[in-house]
């Protein structure tokens, strides 16, 4: 995982909540082809594993395939009077225009709550996704546009760390995240410490 997905951290408590934002680039829309994988699984992944952090092609597409997150329910809910066109794992995607994949939009959340993780340990652990309860898609994120996320922790023990999220752009919803479990690891398994260190100096608002 290269945290590569949170642009800033605004605020964070140990093992309750953290607060950042990811701006929206142009060079990420393009990214939607290669990430809708043809077997109709959506290409939503580990903590640490996925394909965005590690290049696409066709091995970084298996690999979403083998580290695809048990997710019990995906809902796109059009506020702005969009039809859902296209799919994304067999679901109606909610837009075709250029807007932020809804993959990377959870891969977002995700690496926000491993920040918190990596935070509240002292650099020692981080966690890997085993399972998400229910994401939901309300709006499309388009270029220049910057979503603020807020990780809220439901549960924080050894034994595997809940969490809930949620991401907005202007104050509207965009995506939201309910029962993400993941499971604490090691962190120097994957990891320098000192560079991520080095890291969050550089993104965290101080």
């Amino acid at each position: 995982m290269k945290f590569r997905m949170v642009d800033r951290i605004l605020e964070w408590q140990p093992r309750q909540r953290i607060v950042g934002v990811k701006a929206v680039s142009f060079e990420e829309y393009s990214l939607r082809s290669c990430l809708e994988c043809s077997t109709g699984v959506p290409p939503v992944s580990r903590m640490g594993v996925s394909p965005m952090q590690r290049g696409l092609g066709n091995d970084a597409l298996e690999s979403a395939r083998a580290a695809t997150v048990l997710c019990d329910k995906v809902q796109f809910i059009a506020t702005t009077g969009e039809t859902p066109v296209g799919h994304m794992g067999g679901t109606p995607m909610l837009h075709s225009t250029a807007a932020l994949p809804e993959s990377l939009l959870m891969e977002s959340l995700f690496q926000l709550g491993n920040w918190l993780i990596v935070l509240s340990s002292d650099f020692t652990r981080m966690g890997l996704l085993v399972r998400v309860e229910e994401v939901a898609f309300y709006e499309p994120l388009r270029p220049g546009q910057s979503l603020r996320m807020d990780v809220e922790v439901t549960r924080y023990r050894e034994d595997g760390i809940a969490f809930n999220g949620i991401a907005t752009a202007a104050g509207r919803p965009i995506a939201s995240g309910k029962g993400c479990l993941a499971t604490p690891v090691d962190l120097a398994d994957f990891h320098n410490p000192d560079d991520l260190k080095v890291l969050f100096s550089e993104i965290y608002a101080t």
